[in-house]
């Protein structure tokens, strides 16, 4: 069969039905042929930079959320050591005010242990989330590519070719690199999850799941797309199989019509729900701010919150009754530390200025034994001094010393009275601050549980309410996002059915019955293993459900399995890269 050419050149079109001259039809054509070329080419480089731009933030972000889960990890490890040295500390504590003190510093270590895990899970949040939009806008980019590189086209087989080529292996290029970033950010999850040796065997079983369960929705798009691909075989087969152009027009239609329509109301809808949910996800969190949380039970890896048991009314009641009476304890004490510092610091002035006159008493006593033993060195040396005015020296020396001595025993008894006297206002002073530091606490325990209560509105069920509006939104947008990634697969199945005809086409010229059917065995053997696959994978999830637990060894098998297929992934992204390389180089050269 001869081929048709799907483009009438540029130059034909032109001159057609044009009543000017012929070297002013030339001329004008071969101008606009230019100017349109220019524009095409500068277009198609803008495209392909927003596409590689968009490859290269997805990229970035495994590694982002790896240095972010390491920092949370330390954390994690810092509050872990401060809770032991904490706890250590309150079993030897004597005083009832120590064991405050430390039973403070416990379950401050607890919380800093529980935001260190927050942060973590808001980070692979933040990163999941971003990595699904940057796939988003890849694959956006990468529409935009390849339409502009369909209005390249001319009546130049070579070029032609090339960008069908070129078209495809692009789409495979992005595809393996959007893959590769969600498959390392799977990588960077599990191992975060085995080095986290305080994580529950609960925990890994809902990773391993989790990953499962990824697997399973993996291969069951897999399946639609093939199944996409066998129906527009069929199609062709009750054709005949001859008519590949007026098909490969069809089809393009098609993807067209998915694109600029469907297409943009489908993304509206999956953003709108998106924004819903995160609505209702933001009113749980806040509701859990406000001190309305009892104890966190597990998390949900899926909807990327804990799952947590929350106060009644009563409980909160209770809990700020006790928390007044505590404060009310903690400014009585406050208030005696306050009154005992008072006292010292009053009495400290007149202590100390006792010491000074002690001081000095001694200084004086000491100048004035040195003066009796100068007197008395006089009178010995005079030799008219009789007996007794030595006596009478000696005497004087006696008692210049005993007042010496008893001066230097007042002195030390007025530093040691001012010396302890600092040390009381200095422990005084560090009660007071303490208290200070648990007054405040408390009155900050008791506004929360008043604005908790408040948000009950002395409904129990108030939490419960917000749970289920979160839970309806995220399953509403779990529905949005399978629509998407349905139509998603449509569009996909249907571009690689169109490369695979134009190549059959610009080949061949035509594609055989036989050809047809092998296709479509080639793609329903493939569906009867993912659906093998598939139910596999179920019986492995069922099996973790069932015993709750999962062996590490197992964990560390799915990360080798998931390192192999990122190494597998990265091989194969290479031979499209330079297969995409090789097309675009013809079609630079034809399009200069």
């Amino acid at each position: 069969m001869k081929k048709l050419k799907l483009y009438i050149p540029v130059l034909a079109i032109a001159c057609a039905g044009i009543v000017f001259s012929t070297t002013s039809c030339v001329d004008d054509s071969e101008s606009q042929s230019v100017t349109n070329l220019r524009g095409a080419r500068a277009e198609q480089m803008k495209a392909e930079a927003a596409l590689a731009t968009a490859q290269a933030e997805a990229a970035k972000i495994a590694a982002t959320a790896e240095a972010a889960l390491k920092n949370a990890q330390a954390e994690a490890a810092k509050a872990q050591a401060k809770l032991t040295e904490a706890e250590a500390a309150y079993q030897t504590a004597k005083t009832e005010a120590d064991k405050e003190k430390w039973a403070a510093e416990i379950e401050a270590a607890k919380e800093a242990a529980r935001q260190a895990k927050a942060d973590a899970d808001i980070a692979v949040k933040a990163a999941e989330y971003k990595l699904d939009q940057m796939k988003i806008q890849a694959e956006m980019d990468l529409l935009n590519l390849q339409n502009e590189l369909e209005k390249l086209k001319n009546d130049d087989p070579v070029l032609t070719d090339a960008i069908n080529k070129y078209s495809t292996f692009i789409g495979e290029v992005n595809t393996k690199k959007t893959l590769i970033a969600k498959k390392n950010l799977d990588l960077t999850k599990m191992n975060a999850l085995l080095a986290d040796k305080t994580a529950s065997k609960e925990e890994l079983a809902a990773t391993q799941i989790k990953y499962k369960n990824e697997q399973i929705a993996n291969i069951t798009e897999a399946i639609e797309a093939n199944k996409i691909e066998i129906a527009n075989w069929n199609v062709l087969l009750a054709k005949g199989g001859t008519d590949i152009e007026s098909e490969i027009a069809e089809l393009k239609k098609q993807k067209d019509d998915l694109i600029y329509n469907k297409s943009v109301d489908v993304r509206k809808a999956l953003d709108v729900a998106i924004d819903a949910s995160d609505a209702a996800k933001g009113k749980v969190e806040d509701f859990r701010e406000l001190g309305t949380v009892k104890r966190y039970l597990s998390y949900d890896y899926d909807k990327q919150i804990s799952i947590v048991e929350y106060y009644t009314v009563g409980e909160l009641k209770n809990n700020l009754t006790d928390r007044k009476t505590s404060l009310t304890s903690m400014e009585k004490s406050l208030k005696e530390w306050e009154t005992k510092y008072n006292k010292a610091e009053q009495e400290i002035e007149s202590l100390y200025n006792a010491y000074l006159a002690a001081q000095k008493a001694a200084d004086d006593a000491y100048v004035a034994y040195n003066k009796a033993v100068d007197q008395r060195n006089a009178v010995y040396d005079n030799p008219a001094s009789t007996q007794a005015q030595k006596d009478a020296a000696d005497a004087a020396v006696t008692t210049a010393l005993t007042a010496w001595n008893t001066a230097i025993t007042a002195q030390n008894d007025a530093n040691t009275k001012y010396t302890n006297a600092q040390n009381d206002l200095d422990n005084y002073q560090a009660q007071i601050l303490y208290y200070k530091g648990y007054v405040a606490d408390y009155k900050s325990d008791i506004a929360d549980l008043e604005k908790a209560i408040a948000a009950y509105n002395n409904d129990s069920n108030a939490p419960r309410t917000l749970e289920t509006a979160f839970d309806t939104a995220f399953a509403a947008m779990e529905t949005a996002q399978d629509t998407y990634s349905d139509l998603r697969a449509e569009i996909d199945a249907l571009q690689s059915e169109m490369d695979k005809l134009s190549n059959i086409y610009y080949s061949e010229g035509s594609v055989s019955l036989d050809y047809i059917k092998d296709q479509i065995k080639i793609l329903e053997d493939v569906n009867i293993d993912n659906t093998n696959s598939i139910a596999q994978l179920n019986r492995d999830v069922n099996e973790i459900k069932e015993t709750k637990t999962v062996d590490i060894a197992l964990l560390k098998l799915d990360i080798t399995e998931l390192e192999a297929e990122i190494a597998k992934l990265t091989v194969e992204l290479g031979v499209a890269q330079k297969q995409a390389d090789a097309a675009k180089a013809i079609v630079d050269a034809r399009t200069k």
